[in-house]
Protein backbone atom coordinates (compact mmCIF):
# COMPACT_ATOMS: atom_id res chain seq x y z
CA UNK A 1 0.00 0.00 0.00
CA UNK A 2 1.27 3.44 -0.91
CA UNK A 3 0.31 6.38 1.25
CA UNK A 4 1.23 9.63 -0.49
CA UNK A 5 1.13 12.97 1.29
CA UNK A 6 2.83 16.29 0.62
CA UNK A 7 3.01 17.06 4.34
CA UNK A 8 6.09 15.41 5.84
CA UNK A 9 4.34 15.50 9.25
CA UNK A 10 1.57 13.22 7.91
CA UNK A 11 4.08 10.96 6.14
CA UNK A 12 6.04 10.58 9.39
CA UNK A 13 2.82 9.66 11.24
CA UNK A 14 2.10 6.99 8.59
CA UNK A 15 5.64 5.61 9.00
CA UNK A 16 5.15 5.46 12.78
CA UNK A 17 1.78 3.71 12.36
CA UNK A 18 3.24 1.17 9.92
CA UNK A 19 6.06 0.45 12.37
CA UNK A 20 3.71 0.21 15.35
CA UNK A 21 1.41 -2.15 13.45
CA UNK A 22 4.39 -4.09 12.04
CA UNK A 23 2.99 -3.67 8.52
CA UNK A 24 5.79 -3.82 5.97
CA UNK A 25 3.30 -3.47 3.10
CA UNK A 26 2.52 0.18 4.03
CA UNK A 27 4.87 2.52 2.16
CA UNK A 28 4.46 6.21 3.00
CA UNK A 29 5.78 8.56 0.31
CA UNK A 30 6.44 12.25 0.89
CA UNK A 31 5.18 13.81 -2.35
CA UNK A 32 2.26 15.58 -3.97
CA UNK A 33 0.19 13.62 -6.49
CA UNK A 34 0.22 15.72 -9.65
CA UNK A 35 -0.18 15.68 -13.42
CA UNK A 36 3.59 15.39 -13.94
CA UNK A 37 6.77 14.61 -12.04
CA UNK A 38 8.88 17.47 -10.69
CA UNK A 39 9.21 19.78 -7.70
CA UNK A 40 6.14 21.77 -6.70
CA UNK A 41 5.25 24.53 -4.25
CA UNK A 42 2.92 23.29 -1.54
CA UNK A 43 1.21 25.34 1.16
CA UNK A 44 1.29 23.80 4.63
CA UNK A 45 -0.67 24.88 7.66
CA UNK A 46 1.43 26.10 10.56
CA UNK A 47 -1.12 24.39 12.81
CA UNK A 48 -0.53 20.63 12.40
CA UNK A 49 -4.13 19.71 13.29
CA UNK A 50 -5.51 21.80 10.42
CA UNK A 51 -4.66 19.93 7.23
CA UNK A 52 -7.90 20.27 5.25
CA UNK A 53 -6.86 23.30 3.16
CA UNK A 54 -3.24 22.32 2.59
CA UNK A 55 -2.83 22.45 -1.14
CA UNK A 56 -0.76 23.30 -4.20
CA UNK A 57 -2.69 26.60 -4.18
CA UNK A 58 -2.32 29.10 -1.34
CA UNK A 59 -5.55 28.93 0.70
CA UNK A 60 -7.82 31.94 0.29
CA UNK A 61 -9.01 31.96 3.89
CA UNK A 62 -6.48 32.55 6.63
CA UNK A 63 -3.59 32.66 4.09
CA UNK A 64 -1.09 33.96 6.67
CA UNK A 65 -1.42 30.68 8.59
CA UNK A 66 0.19 28.78 5.70
CA UNK A 67 3.78 28.61 4.58
CA UNK A 68 5.22 27.49 1.25
CA UNK A 69 7.46 24.43 0.98
CA UNK A 70 8.91 22.60 -2.01
CA UNK A 71 7.81 18.98 -2.39
CA UNK A 72 8.37 16.37 -5.08
CA UNK A 73 5.41 15.98 -7.40
CA UNK A 74 4.67 12.49 -8.70
CA UNK A 75 2.23 11.54 -11.44
CA UNK A 76 0.33 8.24 -11.33
CA UNK A 77 2.77 6.35 -13.63
CA UNK A 78 5.65 7.12 -11.22
CA UNK A 79 3.57 6.14 -8.20
CA UNK A 80 2.42 2.87 -9.78
CA UNK A 81 6.01 2.00 -10.68
CA UNK A 82 6.80 1.94 -6.95
CA UNK A 83 4.32 -0.85 -6.26
CA UNK A 84 5.75 -4.34 -5.99
CA UNK A 85 2.60 -5.83 -7.56
CA UNK A 86 0.75 -3.09 -9.48
CA UNK A 87 -1.64 -5.67 -10.91
CA UNK A 88 -3.01 -6.20 -7.39
CA UNK A 89 -3.98 -2.56 -6.92
CA UNK A 90 -7.58 -2.73 -5.75
CA UNK A 91 -8.36 0.71 -4.28
CA UNK A 92 -7.27 4.27 -4.91
CA UNK A 93 -8.42 6.96 -2.50
CA UNK A 94 -7.70 10.47 -3.69
CA UNK A 95 -8.20 13.56 -1.53
CA UNK A 96 -5.77 16.17 -2.81
CA UNK A 97 -7.61 19.40 -2.11
CA UNK A 98 -8.69 20.44 -5.58
CA UNK A 99 -5.87 18.93 -7.65
CA UNK A 100 -7.86 15.77 -8.42
CA UNK A 101 -8.72 16.71 -12.02
CA UNK A 102 -5.10 17.53 -12.85
CA UNK A 103 -3.77 14.32 -11.26
CA UNK A 104 -6.41 12.22 -13.03
CA UNK A 105 -5.22 13.58 -16.39
CA UNK A 106 -2.09 11.42 -16.01
CA UNK A 107 -3.80 8.18 -14.92
CA UNK A 108 -2.74 5.21 -17.06
CA UNK A 109 -5.63 3.61 -18.97
CA UNK A 110 -4.94 0.32 -17.18
CA UNK A 111 -6.26 1.86 -13.95
CA UNK A 112 -9.54 2.70 -15.67
CA UNK A 113 -10.18 -0.59 -17.45
CA UNK A 114 -11.97 -3.81 -16.53
CA UNK A 115 -9.24 -4.92 -14.11
CA UNK A 116 -8.85 -1.46 -12.60
CA UNK A 117 -9.29 -0.59 -8.93
CA UNK A 118 -12.20 0.84 -7.01
CA UNK A 119 -11.87 4.64 -6.88
CA UNK A 120 -12.83 6.93 -4.00
CA UNK A 121 -12.24 10.52 -5.08
CA UNK A 122 -13.04 13.69 -3.18
CA UNK A 123 -14.91 16.36 -5.11
CA UNK A 124 -14.71 19.77 -3.47
CA UNK A 125 -16.20 22.25 -5.96
CA UNK A 126 -14.63 25.27 -4.25
CA UNK A 127 -11.13 23.79 -4.19
CA UNK A 128 -11.43 22.47 -7.77
CA UNK A 129 -12.32 26.00 -8.89
CA UNK A 130 -9.02 27.29 -7.45
CA UNK A 131 -7.29 24.96 -9.93
CA UNK A 132 -9.47 26.08 -12.84
CA UNK A 133 -11.38 22.78 -12.76
CA UNK A 134 -14.93 21.67 -12.09
CA UNK A 135 -16.56 18.55 -10.65
CA UNK A 136 -17.34 17.45 -14.23
CA UNK A 137 -13.59 17.44 -14.98
CA UNK A 138 -13.31 14.72 -12.32
CA UNK A 139 -16.44 12.70 -13.11
CA UNK A 140 -15.73 12.54 -16.86
CA UNK A 141 -12.63 10.44 -16.11
CA UNK A 142 -15.04 7.72 -14.98
CA UNK A 143 -17.57 7.33 -17.84
CA UNK A 144 -20.98 5.94 -16.92
CA UNK A 145 -20.59 3.27 -19.61
CA UNK A 146 -17.67 1.74 -17.69
CA UNK A 147 -18.30 2.67 -14.05
CA UNK A 148 -21.06 2.44 -11.49
CA UNK A 149 -20.74 5.95 -9.97
CA UNK A 150 -22.02 6.95 -6.56
CA UNK A 151 -21.96 10.33 -4.86
CA UNK A 152 -21.73 10.67 -1.10
CA UNK A 153 -22.36 14.23 0.20
CA UNK A 154 -20.06 14.89 3.16
CA UNK A 155 -21.22 18.28 4.52
CA UNK A 156 -24.63 19.14 3.03
CA UNK A 157 -25.77 22.75 3.18
CA UNK A 158 -28.46 23.25 5.84
CA UNK A 159 -31.13 24.23 3.34
CA UNK A 160 -30.53 21.27 1.01
CA UNK A 161 -32.55 18.08 0.92
CA UNK A 162 -31.15 14.57 0.80
CA UNK A 163 -28.71 14.69 3.69
CA UNK A 164 -25.66 12.47 3.48
CA UNK A 165 -27.28 9.44 1.87
CA UNK A 166 -25.27 8.01 -1.04
CA UNK A 167 -26.93 8.30 -4.43
CA UNK A 168 -26.06 7.43 -8.00
CA UNK A 169 -24.32 10.23 -9.83
CA UNK A 170 -26.88 11.75 -12.17
CA UNK A 171 -26.11 13.34 -15.52
CA UNK A 172 -27.55 16.66 -14.31
CA UNK A 173 -25.74 16.76 -10.93
CA UNK A 174 -25.15 20.39 -9.95
CA UNK A 175 -22.76 19.73 -7.02
CA UNK A 176 -24.44 22.53 -5.06
CA UNK A 177 -25.98 20.52 -2.23
CA UNK A 178 -22.85 19.94 -0.12
CA UNK A 179 -19.48 21.53 0.63
CA UNK A 180 -17.76 18.45 -0.74
CA UNK A 181 -18.52 14.91 -1.83
CA UNK A 182 -16.90 11.53 -2.13
CA UNK A 183 -17.25 10.00 -5.58
CA UNK A 184 -17.19 6.21 -5.55
CA UNK A 185 -16.44 4.60 -8.92
CA UNK A 186 -16.72 0.85 -9.41
CA UNK A 187 -15.74 -0.80 -12.70
CA UNK A 188 -18.87 -2.42 -14.17
CA UNK A 189 -17.20 -4.83 -16.59
CA UNK A 190 -19.07 -3.57 -19.62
Amino acid sequence: MLSVDADSFITKKMEEAACLLARKQIHPIHAAVSARDGNLSFYLSSEKRKTFEQSLVRPVSDAESYHEVTVPGLAFPSLISQLQHPERLSLIKMDIEGAEAAALSAVPKSLLDLDGPLWLVEINPGMLKQFGASPRDVTEKFPKESFDRWLLPKHPHQDSEGGTAPRRLSADEKFDHSIYYNLICIVTGK
